[in-house]
């Protein structure tokens, strides 16, 4: 198998996990997350960004996951880079986010979620700057 398949077969792998965080967060966390806040007692002030933020990280998950389909369809170097830069982002922010809040990894694991796509993403690239 030369490397660039090799690196699409690794990108595409990438964007069905970013996808599936994307329906699971959808589907499960608008139930346990999204709806439980809009009826919460909470000030709007608090509130309103913190379910503006939650629909913001819906379409971030979904574009995350089609932009590292469209890099894996095209061999698009650049573009697998900066969907792996995303997700390691995303990962170093909620594997902070548990001790820094207090909350810890069983009621915050989502930076976890974020590991394999930053990681397959970074080797799919890697891949992808190989000539065969």
């Amino acid at each position: 198998m030369t490397p660039m398949k090799r690196a699409r077969q690794l990108g595409w792998i990438a964007a069905a996990l970013t996808f599936t965080w994307f329906l699971v967060h959808t589907f499960v966390g608008g139930a346990e997350v999204a709806g439980p806040l809009r009826a919460s007692d909470l000030p709007m002030s608090v509130m309103a960004p913190a379910w503006m933020v939650w629909h913001m990280v819906t379409g971030l998950l979904l574009f995350l996951a089609l932009l590292f389909a469209w890099a894996a369809v095209k061999g698009a170097r650049d573009a697998m880079i900066v969907a792996a830069a995303i997700s390691a982002v995303l990962a170093i922010a909620g594997l902070a986010a548990a001790p820094l809040t207090g909350a810890g990894f069983l009621a915050l694991p989502q930076g976890f979620l974020f590991i394999p796509g930053a990681v397959l993403g970074w080797i799919a690239a890697r891949g992808m700057g190989q000539r065969s």
